[in-house]
């Protein structure tokens, strides 16, 4: 299974702990709409994001080493 994340590691984490659990479908399927900051005025990210270790070390990386493209964006 090809997956495309920046995010590797956790990625195989994840299906190792995961590859035996039961899911239901149904729970995970809440549609979630685009964000418009003129509406929101972002409350739901008012106060930062936070990440684990491993999503803190990888957008710290990508943003060191594509920062120019970051910005171009």
């Amino acid at each position: 299974m090809s997956t495309k994340t920046a995010f590797h590691k956790y990625v195989i984490e994840l299906r190792q702990l995961l590859q035996n659990a039961r899911w239901d479908e149904e729970s995970l399927d809440r549609p979630l709409k685009t964000c418009r900051l003129g509406e929101c005025a972002g409350t739901c990210c008012h106060d930062g994001v936070y990440l684990n270790p491993v999503e803190a070390e990888v957008l710290l990386e990508l943003s060191t080493d594509r920062g120019a493209e970051l910005e171009e964006l």
